[in-house]
Protein backbone atom coordinates (compact mmCIF):
# COMPACT_ATOMS: atom_id res chain seq x y z
CA UNK A 1 0.00 0.00 0.00
CA UNK A 2 1.27 3.46 -0.88
CA UNK A 3 0.63 6.08 1.78
CA UNK A 4 0.94 9.04 -0.54
CA UNK A 5 0.50 12.62 0.59
CA UNK A 6 -1.12 13.16 3.97
CA UNK A 7 -3.42 16.14 3.58
CA UNK A 8 -4.09 18.49 6.48
CA UNK A 9 -7.83 17.93 6.17
CA UNK A 10 -7.37 14.19 6.76
CA UNK A 11 -5.09 14.52 9.79
CA UNK A 12 -6.13 16.42 12.90
CA UNK A 13 -2.63 15.93 14.24
CA UNK A 14 -0.96 17.80 11.38
CA UNK A 15 -3.72 20.41 11.35
CA UNK A 16 -2.97 21.08 15.03
CA UNK A 17 0.76 21.31 14.27
CA UNK A 18 0.12 23.88 11.55
CA UNK A 19 -2.01 25.73 14.09
CA UNK A 20 1.01 26.13 16.35
CA UNK A 21 0.78 23.09 18.61
CA UNK A 22 3.78 20.83 19.20
CA UNK A 23 2.61 17.24 18.74
CA UNK A 24 4.20 14.47 20.81
CA UNK A 25 3.38 10.84 20.07
CA UNK A 26 4.94 8.31 22.43
CA UNK A 27 3.65 5.18 20.68
CA UNK A 28 2.73 5.48 17.02
CA UNK A 29 1.26 1.97 16.97
CA UNK A 30 -1.43 2.79 19.53
CA UNK A 31 -2.03 6.55 19.15
CA UNK A 32 -5.39 7.06 17.38
CA UNK A 33 -4.08 10.22 15.65
CA UNK A 34 -1.58 8.20 13.60
CA UNK A 35 -3.06 7.43 10.18
CA UNK A 36 -0.75 4.51 9.30
CA UNK A 37 0.19 2.72 12.55
CA UNK A 38 0.99 -0.58 10.82
CA UNK A 39 3.38 1.17 8.44
CA UNK A 40 4.99 2.95 11.39
CA UNK A 41 5.56 -0.42 13.07
CA UNK A 42 6.99 -1.92 9.88
CA UNK A 43 9.35 1.06 9.53
CA UNK A 44 10.23 0.76 13.25
CA UNK A 45 9.00 4.27 14.02
CA UNK A 46 7.84 4.37 17.61
CA UNK A 47 7.77 7.95 18.90
CA UNK A 48 7.33 11.21 17.02
CA UNK A 49 7.66 14.93 17.60
CA UNK A 50 5.98 17.23 15.06
CA UNK A 51 5.65 20.99 14.49
CA UNK A 52 4.13 22.97 11.65
CA UNK A 53 5.89 25.23 9.17
CA UNK A 54 3.90 28.35 8.40
CA UNK A 55 5.18 31.22 6.26
CA UNK A 56 3.28 34.51 6.12
CA UNK A 57 0.14 32.82 7.48
CA UNK A 58 0.35 30.14 4.74
CA UNK A 59 0.84 26.52 5.81
CA UNK A 60 3.83 24.93 4.12
CA UNK A 61 4.12 21.58 5.87
CA UNK A 62 5.43 19.94 9.01
CA UNK A 63 8.74 18.86 10.47
CA UNK A 64 8.66 15.44 12.09
CA UNK A 65 11.31 13.76 14.21
CA UNK A 66 11.04 10.04 14.84
CA UNK A 67 12.56 7.66 17.36
CA UNK A 68 12.90 3.91 17.02
CA UNK A 69 12.36 3.55 20.77
CA UNK A 70 9.43 4.71 22.86
CA UNK A 71 10.30 7.93 24.61
CA UNK A 72 9.08 11.19 25.98
CA UNK A 73 10.74 14.14 24.27
CA UNK A 74 12.40 16.67 26.55
CA UNK A 75 11.34 20.30 26.80
CA UNK A 76 14.68 21.26 25.20
CA UNK A 77 14.00 18.98 22.20
CA UNK A 78 10.53 20.49 21.80
CA UNK A 79 11.86 24.04 21.97
CA UNK A 80 14.65 23.23 19.51
CA UNK A 81 12.20 21.78 17.01
CA UNK A 82 9.89 24.78 17.48
CA UNK A 83 12.75 27.12 16.50
CA UNK A 84 13.48 25.40 13.19
CA UNK A 85 10.33 26.58 11.32
CA UNK A 86 11.18 30.16 12.27
CA UNK A 87 14.65 29.72 10.77
CA UNK A 88 13.16 28.17 7.64
CA UNK A 89 10.69 31.04 7.30
CA UNK A 90 13.56 33.56 7.52
CA UNK A 91 15.54 31.63 4.90
CA UNK A 92 12.52 31.48 2.58
CA UNK A 93 11.92 35.22 2.96
CA UNK A 94 15.62 35.98 2.31
CA UNK A 95 15.59 33.80 -0.81
CA UNK A 96 12.43 35.54 -2.04
CA UNK A 97 13.95 38.98 -1.47
CA UNK A 98 17.21 37.95 -3.21
CA UNK A 99 15.28 36.67 -6.23
CA UNK A 100 13.27 39.89 -6.36
CA UNK A 101 16.46 42.00 -6.12
CA UNK A 102 18.17 39.95 -8.85
CA UNK A 103 15.16 40.33 -11.13
CA UNK A 104 15.09 44.11 -10.56
CA UNK A 105 18.82 44.38 -11.27
CA UNK A 106 18.43 42.36 -14.47
CA UNK A 107 15.59 44.59 -15.67
CA UNK A 108 17.63 47.71 -14.91
CA UNK A 109 20.68 46.32 -16.79
CA UNK A 110 18.55 45.58 -19.86
CA UNK A 111 16.93 49.01 -19.70
CA UNK A 112 20.32 50.72 -19.55
CA UNK A 113 21.65 48.61 -22.40
CA UNK A 114 24.24 46.88 -20.20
Amino acid sequence: MTKGVIRLDTSNMFDEAIGGKTICVEDMASDPRVLYPIDAQRERLVSMLCVGIVFQARPIGTIQLFSTQQRQFTEFEKQLLQAIPQLLAAAIENARLDAQRNKSESIMRRASGG
